[in-house]
């Protein structure tokens, strides 16, 4: 298998499959939330949806062979993740049943930036610790 096409699929598939996820559970309609109990559970489920879709959108970025895209790929991350959450939101006021939420929005826009730190601090970790290979298993 040819390099690139070896990147892409570590890389960028894991990403577009996690969107596709998303999208294809918000497009549900009268979507029966599984809920243990617990008040605002379905904005844990958020945060953990988005955390993860944020992850693996800054380490597709992360991994281009673009320079300019890597130095930027928390930012840009940010920036991409919030108009996908944003969008989703809206999107949902189409579907039967669905709604869209500012508070839905707020908990997957803190997901997105609750990735950017753990992606940060693994980067930041690996390269301080160059003898560890904890970031190559980890990607």
């Amino acid at each position: 298998m040819n390099p690139q096409r070896r990147k892409f699929l570590i890389y960028q598939v894991p990403f577009i499959l996690w969107a596709v996820i998303i999208l294809t559970v918000s497009s549900i309609p009268q979507f029966a939330e599984v809920t243990p109990g617990w008040k605002n559970f379905d904005k844990v489920i958020h945060i953990i949806e988005y955390g993860i879709f944020g992850f693996l959108l800054t380490r597709a970025l992360y991994f281009q062979d673009k320079n300019s895209i890597r130095k930027f790929a928390v930012i840009l991350s940010i920036l991409i993740g919030g108009a996908f959450a944003g969008l989703d939101e809206i999107h949902q006021r189409y579907i039967p049943g669905r709604f869209e939420s500012l508070g839905d929005f707020a908990a997957d826009l803190s997901g997105i930036l609750l990735a950017q730190i753990l992606f940060i601090y693994i980067f930041l970790r690996s390269k301080i610790n160059k003898k560890s290979d904890f970031y190559q298993k980890l990607f």
